[in-house]
């Protein structure tokens, strides 16, 4: 899959900004989501193709958009 279907998912789909708040470990962490889509479109291709096949089953709905990216962030800062 090419690199680009990723920026083209994110161009078609656009998302108002929202900023993510969890907690992990005991600690608040807050992330916009503007720096997850960052995040995903800086990652590897294959990487890429990954969260791909998971966005492409979403559609355009918004708040699911924002579940999914919301769920990156977690991950994100777990396992850096």
């Amino acid at each position: 899959m090419p690199e680009n279907d990723i920026k083209t998912f994110f161009k078609f789909h656009p998302i108002e900004k929202q900023r993510y708040s969890f907690v992990l470990d005991n600690k608040l962490h807050m992330i916009d989501s503007d720096f997850m889509i960052d995040v995903i479109l800086g990652s590897s291709e294959q990487e890429q193709e990954e969260v791909m096949s998971m966005l492409q089953h979403i559609g355009n709905d918004q708040q699911t958009i924002h579940d999914m990216l919301k769920h990156f962030a977690v991950v994100y800062v777990k396992y850096q």
